[in-house]
């Protein structure tokens, strides 16, 4: 099992419900970006652009960055082996769901949905399995 860091925008998003379960797990350690920064919240868009300053305030010399929507369904572990983390120390996919080249290699999604994010005019009723082997 990865060790998690969760990281916060200040105590409002701590006193969630979720991130008081997440406080209770063991190996989860809950991290406030704005601790000793308290003006970083009214810079503009800093909620995205959170996401790099949690990497380079991670206590880990590997890092996975999850977005809050994204939902864990194996051991992601492996990642940290693949081919492209070890050529250029970094594994990206799209923040929306494309069945590009490199996530079907690494995943191999069976029985998921894929959407061509790049096609203007989808199927308005597509096959939710249209690749069911």
């Amino acid at each position: 099992t990865l060790p998690i860091e969760v990281f916060y925008l200040g105590r409002g998003e701590l006193e969630c419900p979720a991130m008081a379960r997440l406080a209770e797990w063991s190996g989860v350690m809950l991290r406030d970006l704005l601790s000793g920064q308290p003006t970083l919240r009214d810079a503009p868009g800093f909620g995205w652009a959170a996401k790099p300053l949690a990497i380079a305030a991670s206590s880990f010399t590997e890092v996975l960055l999850l977005d809050a929507d994204n939902a864990v369904l194996a051991d992601p572990s492996s990642l940290f082996d693949a081919a492209e983390d070890a050529a250029t120390g970094a594994v990206f996919w799209c923040d929306m769901y494309a069945a590009n080249e490199t996530f079907v290699r690494l995943y191999d999604p069976k029985g998921v949905y894929r959407h061509d994010h790049s096609n203007p005019n989808p199927n308005p009723n597509p096959n939710p399995n249209p690749n069911p082997n």
